[in-house]
């Protein structure tokens, strides 16, 4: 190729770039062609087939509208039917209330009782005796029903011929029942004075749990607070009756099941097992009577739960008639009732209602899904302990599968949808009716499309005033085929018309495919001619093209080689205006700029030397400009930084002691406000602005604590105290702290403590509680009324040696915004001015616990939502203690050392060394008025006074505690026991560990009656007025557990209860004794007595006794203090 010339390059080059592509587009044409007929053969297929598609889908379109509209009628009938039966319900169990009331206002006694039961009764339907048939396996009745037939079916008008239908009705059995199992009168006591019944026909006390119905009823402490015509109304309670057998009982499932054919034996199922057991139940209906204004007792209704039942039992919501005389689970079309919480109360099969142990009155396991059952199987724990805290509707799914074990061993597969995770439908109905109403959905249950409805049972007496769902809700379950038969019927006939259209389409298509074939053939021999034709004209053209780009590239190749030769002046004869002739133009130009370039090229660089010596010089002035200018910046900085640090350091040391000086007087100012608060010789004004006045001290004292903290954090003295910390108690103490905080505003606080977190752990247990109060306040002061506040504290991993714990507090307030959230850590700063002028506060909180937390290596988190509220949290890696170690160090001997002391007679006084005025005015006022022999002293009478041995213990002020240990060092009272007065706890003064281990205990301030009365019950022996010894009242919560007969849980909130309400109790035995109202004294301490005596106080017990004694002889000399300390003690003891 190299040797040809151009001429012929160029005719080679045209031939190939026209005719090869026209030689390669006639090869394209042709396998064009020759898809085109692939194309056209496929898209008359292709059409047949989509028309016929199109015919087949329109088919299928118009039966699943029909199906569609079928679903939806037959899920509004549904829907109506169960709402029907929610609003009888709900209309029967209204009646109950109004017999109740009635009852309540006639003159009781056991005549009107027996009257009124045997009045009161109602049919339910029964069907007749079934038998086993051992040839098909099932039960057979030999009951005839009494069905109405009628001679003529047809319309007797023509007019109404069209779809003529009816359904005549069947008279199944009825049996007319009492309404009620029960009927009962008792005392306040909870004594039965008249009673009507079929369950126990003997009288008992009903306040003991074991005396009322399967031993589970706990109604008595409820009714308590019932006013006139108030109604209290309980669960479904009964005695569960299960089955190892699921679906028909037969002789080979009770084999598989390794049990006897006994069917009796277990629950009854409808037509699947009409031998079982009936589930026997009660719903109790309970009301206060009152006489002349006063309560004098209460009336129960036991109602009989057949009644209740039969509402859903009797419902044939899918069969031809509307009631039935047994239901068949098999079909899985019938109705069923849950209630307020998801429990079932009502089902075809007897052992699906949830019931109770008679025996132990505990509700019986509930059928669990696999994941669940196996969670409690490794807990280890009694199951009502375990679900009592798991969640409820965990998760719920259809891939989850049941807990076949508890079937196979237990027979327990009572139904409870808080806990049915595999049943997904629950948490449907639960959605469904949340509102109160009703719905319906459709759910692939068992490989069955199956639709379901709730609606929520609307009565709202008593605790089902509390949801929007009332009583509970009525649910109804249908197989969706049984609504699309007629719809299935139409498919088919379309589908014949779909064949015979196919068979014409397909003969038609034949015709198409033989008239195509010829059409392609004719076009394939006219390209081809066509093409020869073009061929010949390229072959033409491109010799005279290649003449005349020769002749140009010739011309262009004499001037390059002149331009080469430096021969610039040389110019190409341009010869034409078409690209090659502006190709010529192109090289003149070029040739006339490169000479212009050579030129300019040579001038500047005469010229750029010069430039570069003046530029440098410009650089090296400006250099030594800036690094003296760097220098006098940086010896400025410096000199400010040390200012600035010095002033810090100046301020920090003024806030820490003015914190301390303003401490003292504070912590007075507390103490006396306290007494004036509770001094009964005021008015009520008087003790309420004393009340202020306290709470306004103590908000002070907070701040000023706050301020110290941070002026220690500022000068680098805080520091963190490790000692062993019982976290259970530390945390309990928070909650108990702003627990009547909370229920100021009315906010629901929780406390959830992990009970896996070892006893003993080492950290700093006053820095800890510092925080999580922080957290704690923050939550409730920003949390509106009526709000929620969770605390917990969870272990997160636990070694031989080592735990980590999460504390945690959320709240639903007002959340922060998400530009705040790093501002809120700044000290002094809060959320914004508006929140400055609606919560108090000095923004010091939050910064001072992330510092606290980091110095005990972990920091704080936080989750917040404007208007959803803030989650704070942290975790804390701590050493854990030996249970047997008493204490980690000395510093921790506040909770720890237990003086051992001499509490002779003749040592019963203290020595008060104490600088302060106020603080000497306030230890006078309470030693006074607790009649303590004590003397006060100053610097100069301490010696003489350490060396006479005349005391119990010594109280000093922190002012003089390094000048007292020094002299009992050296004295004969070496052995005196030293309480520190302190303005703060002792692991925040700044004590050297020396005179740490010489103080035996701590007084802190402020310095209230409790507070003393633990001091002064340690050291001395405290005597009353009359000079009779203080009774230290000794109280085990075991006895009260082993004397009631009940679980560890239940005493906690029989004790709860009794504490909630003993100090208006005790108030009103004190207004008693002040007024010398002798039977108003009687009946208090004798009220109290009987409750102290139900939960094993007798110490106190007999006091109240000897109260109750002398005020019936008419002596009313009552130290009502004496009492309260008692009291006191017990609490002390349940770290109440």
């Amino acid at each position: 190729m190299k040797d040809l010339t151009i001429k012929v390059k160029l005719i080679l080059i045209f031939i190939i770039l026209k005719i090869v592509p026209l030689f390669a587009m006639l090869y394209i044409a042709y396998l064009g062609i020759m898809k085109l007929e692939s194309y056209v053969d496929k898209s008359t297929v292709t059409l047949f087939t989509q028309s016929k598609k199109i015919i087949s889908d329109t088919a299928n379109l118009s039966i699943e509208d029909s199906i569609r509209n079928l679903d939806k009628k037959s899920q509004e009938s549904l829907e109506k039917i169960s709402y029907e039966i929610a609003q009888k319900v709900a209309g029967f169990l209204y009646e109950r209330d109004r017999d109740l009331l009635f009852l309540s206002k006639l003159e009781i006694n056991q005549k009107t009782l027996e009257k009124f039961y045997e009045t009161s009764n109602a049919n339910i339907t029964i069907h007749g005796e079934y038998n086993y048939d051992e040839t098909t396996n099932s039960y057979i009745s030999g009951e005839k029903l009494d069905k109405v037939e009628r001679e003529n079916k047809k319309a007797n008008l023509k007019d109404n011929e069209k779809e003529f239908n009816f359904y005549d009705p069947i008279n199944y059995s009825q049996k007319s029942i009492p309404l009620y199992k029960e009927i009962s009168y008792f005392d306040l006591e909870g004594n039965e004075v008249y009673k009507v019944s079929s369950i126990n026909k003997q009288k008992t006390n009903v306040s003991n749990k074991i005396n009322t119905y399967v031993k589970a009823e706990d109604y008595f402490n409820e009714i308590k607070n019932l006013k006139e015509n108030e109604i209290y109304v309980s669960d479904v309670i009964g005695e569960y009756v299960g089955t190892k057998v699921i679906g028909t009982f037969t002789k080979e499932k009770a084999q598989k099941a390794g049990i006897e054919f006994e069917p009796e034996k277990y629950g009854y199922a409808g037509i699947e097992n009409p031998l079982g057991k009936r589930f026997e139940g009660i719903i109790r209906f309970i009301t206060p009577v009152y006489e002349n204004g006063k309560k004098v007792g209460y009336i129960s209704l036991a109602l009989d739960h057949k009644h209740v039942r039969e509402f859903t039992d009797s419902a044939n919501p899918t069969g031809n008639d509307v009631k039935q005389n047994i239901s068949d689970a098999r079909l899985g079309n019938y109705a069923f009732m849950w209630d307020y919480e998801g429990k079932n109360i009502s089902h075809p099969r007897d052992y699906s209602i949830v019931g109770y142990d008679k025996e132990t009155g505990n509700r019986v396991m509930p059928w669990l899904s696999a994941d669940l059952a196996q969670k409690y199987y490794d807990s280890k724990k009694d199951i009502n302990e375990f679900l009592k805290d798991y969640p409820i509707f965990e998760e719920q799914s259809l891939s989850k599968k049941p807990n076949l074990k508890q079937v196979k061993e237990d027979g327990n597969v009572g139904l409870d949808c808080r806990y049915l995770n595999f049943a997904p439908q629950c948490e449907g109905w639960m959605q469904l009716t949340q509102n109160g109403g009703y719905g319906s959905f459709i759910i692939n249950w068992s490989n069955v499309w199956k639709l379901t409805t709730a609606a929520a049972i609307p009565y709202y007496t008593g605790k089902y005033g509390n949801s929007k769902r009332g009583f509970g809700f009525v649910s109804i379950g249908a197989s969706v085929d049984d609504f699309h038969q007629a719809a299935n019927k139409t498919k088919e006939e379309v589908l014949i018309i779909l064949d015979e259209q196919t068979k014409q389409m397909e003969f038609a298509l034949k015709g198409n495919l033989s008239e195509i074939e010829s059409f392609i053939s004719l076009m394939i021999n006219e390209l081809t001619a066509v093409t020869m034709i073009l061929v010949i004209l390229i072959i033409f053209i491109a010799v005279w093209l290649s003449n005349y780009i020769t002749s140009k590239i010739n011309n262009l190749l004499i001037g390059t080689k002149k331009f080469a030769n430096n021969e610039l002046d040389y110019r190409i004869k341009v010869s034409s205006n078409d690209e090659i002739g502006k190709l010529e133009s192109s090289f003149n130009e070029m040739a006339i700029g490169m000479n212009n370039l050579i030129v300019a090229q040579r001038e500047l660089n005469e010229h750029l030397e010069e430039k570069v010596n003046e530029k440098t010089k410009e650089l090296l002035l400006i250099n030594q400009n800036l690094e003296e200018e760097v220098k006098k910046r940086t010896k400025f900085l410096n000199e400010a930084l040390i200012k600035a640090q010095n002033s810090d350091k100046v301020k920090s040391i003024f806030l820490a002691n003015m914190s301390h000086e303003i401490r003292t007087p504070l912590n007075s100012i507390i103490g006396f406000s306290e007494l004036l608060a509770d001094n009964k010789d005021f008015d009520e004004d008087s003790r309420r602005f004393a009340s202020i006045i306290e709470d306004s001290a103590k908000s002070l004292l907070t701040i000023i604590n706050d301020i110290l903290d941070i002026s220690k954090i500022e000068s680098g003295n805080f520091e963190i105290n490790i000692n062993r910390v019982d976290i259970k108690k530390t945390v309990q103490n928070v909650y108990d702290l702003f627990s009547k905080k909370a229920q100021e505003k009315y906010i629901d606080f929780n406390l959830d403590f992990d009970s896996n977190i070892p006893n003993a752990l080492l950290v700093d247990g006053i820095r800890l509680r510092q925080v999580i109060s922080n957290f704690v306040n923050n939550a409730i002061k920003f949390t509106p009324n009526e709000g929620k506040v969770d605390l917990k504290v969870s272990l997160i991993e636990k070694e031989e040696s080592r735990a980590k714990i999460k504390f945690l507090v959320k709240d639903n307030g007002i959340g922060i915004p998400k530009h705040k959230i790093k501002e809120i850590f700044e000290p002094f700063i809060q959320l914004d001015n508006e929140s400055n002028r609606r919560y108090d506060g000095t923004g010091l909180g939050l910064s001072i616990c992330e510092h606290i937390v980091k110095l005990m290596g972990s920091q704080i988190e936080l989750e917040t939502q404007i208007n959803k509220g803030s989650t704070f949290w942290f975790d804390l890696e701590l050493a854990i203690c030996e249970e047997k170690v008493i204490k980690e160090s000395k510093s921790n001997f506040l909770l720890e050392i237990k003086y051992e002391n001499d509490k002779s007679k003749d040592r019963n006084r203290v020595l008060v060394v104490v600088e302060n005025i106020l603080s000497k005015n306030l230890i006078e006022y309470f030693f006074n008025n607790l009649s303590i022999d004590y003397k006060i002293v100053d610097n100069n009478e301490i010696s003489n006074e350490l060396n006479s041995q005349d005391y119990s213990f010594a109280l000093v002020d922190l002012s003089f505690i390094d000048e007292v240990i020094k002299i009992r060092e050296n004295s004969n009272s070496n052995s005196l026991p030293i309480v520190l007065l302190s303005p703060n706890s002792i692991n925040n003064l700044e004590l050297n560990e020396g005179v740490k281990n010489q103080i035996d205990d701590v007084l802190e301030n402020p310095v209230t009656n409790e507070k003393l009365l633990k001091i002064l019950n340690k050291y001395l022996e405290i005597k009353s007025d009359k000079n009779d010894e203080f009774i230290k009242v000794n109280y085990k919560k075991e006895d009260a557990i082993l004397q009631l007969g009940l679980d560890e849980l239940t005493v906690d909130m029989l004790l709860d209860n009794f504490f909630l309400t003993l100090d208006s109790d005790l108030l009103n035995l004190e207004k008693a004794i002040e007024s010398k109202d002798k039977e108003k004294v009687v009946q208090t301490a004798h009220y109290l007595k009987g409750s102290c005596l139900n939960l094993a106080m007798n110490d106190v017990a007999k006091i109240l006794q000897e109260v109750e004694q002398n005020a019936k002889e008419g002596i009313i000399n009552i130290d009502i203090a004496t009492i309260r300390r008692a009291f006191f003690d017990i609490k002390s003891t349940l770290n109440i």
